[in-house]
């Protein structure tokens, strides 16, 4: 497992063309790190990732947090839905992709035919070329919020209904009972679920290939897309690996900073 992120790493410390030379030679230090923060075409796709992140994050933990809190009531027929509710997650990227791909066409597809029945639009739109980021994070969640659920599905089974009981004996409304006694019990379960989401969005890959290839213009390109493009694409092996080491670095950072400030929350 070490032996192919050393030799990454090492890699990544080289400004190696393929199509050049068959082994990295001319070494350049830092210099493809600093050019991911400071390459005017990197900033562009650090931010089109810092928005995808973001809403990605966002949307699945919000959503999936719903999804959680209706699951967990008593119903009939909560065994099969809870049992669909992870067909999303349950389905290839690739396939879901292709799948929103064609909801997306503006010749064929479901979405404009929904949304021009209820009367929302009036002509076809161009989702893909349009609104390319929201769609693809619109994507991403579908595909993704079934975990968060599942997650805080477990959560919420193991806080006592005592707990409940208590707050409501003290005159705590539905309301508060959320804020008060399920949303801190369920701290270091908001806190794994914004881990893997955030990793999950940051490599990102099989959406963005099958739905955009980046585009258009780049305005779908995020950094673990552009670590492949740069690859495999422009044969830049160096700088391709310092853009996958970067991602991966602030993965870390991310989850360093939620469990931090997940502790402090609770010592506090």
């Amino acid at each position: 497992m070490f032996l192919p992120l050393l030799v990454a790493f090492y890699t990544s410390w080289f400004a190696w063309d393929l199509r050049v030379s068959l082994y990295p030679s001319q070494f350049v230090g830092l210099r493809n790190f600093l050019r991911v923060f400071t390459d005017p075409v990197s900033r562009q796709f650090l931010t089109n990732t810092a928005v995808l992140v973001v809403a990605s994050v966002g949307g699945t933990m919000v959503l999936g947090l719903g999804a959680a809190l209706l699951l967990s009531n008593d119903f009939v027929g909560r065994g099969l839905a809870r049992s669909l509710l992870l067909l999303p997650w349950a389905v290839p990227g690739i396939a879901a992709a292709t799948m929103w791909w064609w909801m997306y066409s503006a010749r064929f597809g479901m979405l404009n035919y929904v949304l021009e029945s209820l009367g929302v639009i009036q002509q076809p739109v161009s989702w893909l070329l349009d609104y390319p980021m929201f769609s693809l994070i619109m994507a991403n969640v579908w595909k993704e919020m079934p975990f968060s659920a599942l997650l805080f599905l477990a959560g919420l089974q193991g806080i006592g209904p005592e707990l409940y009981e208590a707050a409501m004996v003290d005159g705590a409304n539905s309301v508060q009972r959320f804020l008060f006694v399920t949303m801190p019990l369920l701290r270091n379960v908001i806190v794994v679920v914004m881990i893997f989401q955030t990793a999950a969005s940051l490599k990102m890959f099989d959406m963005i290939f099958t739905l955009t290839l980046g585009g258009p213009y780049g305005q779908t390109t995020t950094l673990g897309y552009w670590a492949y493009v740069t690859s495999f694409r422009y044969w830049d092996f160096g700088f391709g690996t310092a853009i996958a080491f970067t991602t991966a670095g602030l993965v870390l950072l991310f989850s360093a900073v939620y469990i931090t400030t997940t502790y402090r929350a609770i010592e506090t």
